[in-house]
C-alpha cells in the first residue's frame, strides 16, 4: 500500500489501463467534440510506437476520425516511454517551445 493514498500504484494503472484497452466503453469515442472554442487548438496525443498494453491501431483511427486530435509517436517507446528522460525532453521542447520532435 503506497503511503500516499491519492497516489497511484503499478498494479492500479495496469489494471485501468487493461480495462480502457479491452473493457466496454460507456461512450463512442467518435462522437466527442472538440472542447475548444476557437477549433484551432488541438489534443496532443504522445503514444509509444512499440506500447504493448494500448492497443496503437485503436489510437491511430481515433485521431484519424477526430481531426482536433494531433497523433504523435516516440520511436522505441514502450508503455512507459514517459519514464525516458530524453524523450520526455523530445516532447517537451515540442509543446513548449515548438519544436519539430527528433528522437534519437
Amino acid at each position: 500500500v503506497p503511503d500516499n493514498p491519492d497516489q497511484q500504484g503499478a498494479y492500479e494503472s495496469t489494471y485501468r489501463d487493461t480495462v480502457v484497452t479491452h473493457g466496454k466503453w460507456e461512450f463512442d469515442p467518435l462522437s466527442l467534440s472538440n472542447p475548444f472554442d476557437d477549433k484551432k487548438k488541438v489534443v496532443q496525443l504522445w503514444l509509444g510506437n512499440e506500447d504493448g498494453v494500448i492497443g496503437l491501431e485503436l489510437q491511430r483511427y481515433i485521431a484519424k476520425k477526430l481531426s482536433w486530435i494531433e497523433c504523435n509517436e516516440v520511436p522505441y517507446g514502450g508503455h512507459l516511454w514517459f519514464h525516458d528522460g530524453k524523450s520526455c525532453e523530445v516532447v517537451f521542447k515540442s509543446l513548449f517551445l515548438g519544436e519539430e520532435p527528433r528522437f534519437e
